[in-house]
């Protein structure tokens, strides 16, 4: 089994569309063998804080409404609430 180190990831970046306070997840990862530890938990609150320091006030990220890894739960957890909903919608061309 990995070292916790090498089970989890996550990214963080300032974007504009964050205001000058605010911040952007790009990515909460954690192996699948290590999931349901608390481990991505403990990650954004160690962000959250971290951020916190720096000055920024708000951190968003993205996620599928219908992801099935329990991301929406893991959010909302530590404090997180959904604040818009986007459809990208598709259609196929016909040969």
């Amino acid at each position: 089994m990995p070292a916790v180190h090498e089970a989890t990831r996550y990214q963080i970046a300032r974007l504009p569309s964050s205001g000058p306070m605010g911040s952007y997840i790009y990515h909460v990862f954690v192996r699948p063998a290590w999931r349901h530890r608390g481990i991505a938990a403990a990650l954004l609150r160690h962000a959250f804080l971290a951020l916190c320091d720096r000055g920024c006030r708000m951190a968003e990220l993205h996620v599928d409404s219908e992801n099935t890894t329990g991301a929406l739960e893991l959010y909302r957890s530590v404090g997180m609430r959904p604040v818009w909903h986007q459809w990208d919608l598709e259609r196929r061309a016909h040969p």
